[in-house]
């Protein structure tokens, strides 16, 4: 299975790569991760979990917070009905 799931995380990665962050190092391998994971280890739920990140809304102008011990994603355009 060849499934490209990461269009959403371009913002994270280039955070990631960005000068200074603790994470570069990780950023350079990550993507081939990613990949391996998702393309050659299939289990039961995978295409379930899949699809419904294929479904999710869109969401513009996302801000990424990788300063702290967890990964905080945030948009003014998030509302209830999103």
């Amino acid at each position: 299975m060849n499934v490209d799931v990461f269009s959403w995380f371009d913002d994270v990665q280039a955070a990631m790569e960005a000068d200074g962050s603790l994470l570069k190092p990780w950023a350079k391998i990550l993507p081939q991760q990613l990949h391996n994971l998702f393309n050659e280890k299939v289990h039961g739920d995978q295409q379930r979990w899949l699809d419904a990140l294929e479904n999710l809304p869109a969401i513009d102008n996302i801000t990424t917070d990788l300063t702290q011990d967890r990964i905080e994603l945030s948009s003014d355009s998030i509302s209830e009905e999103t």
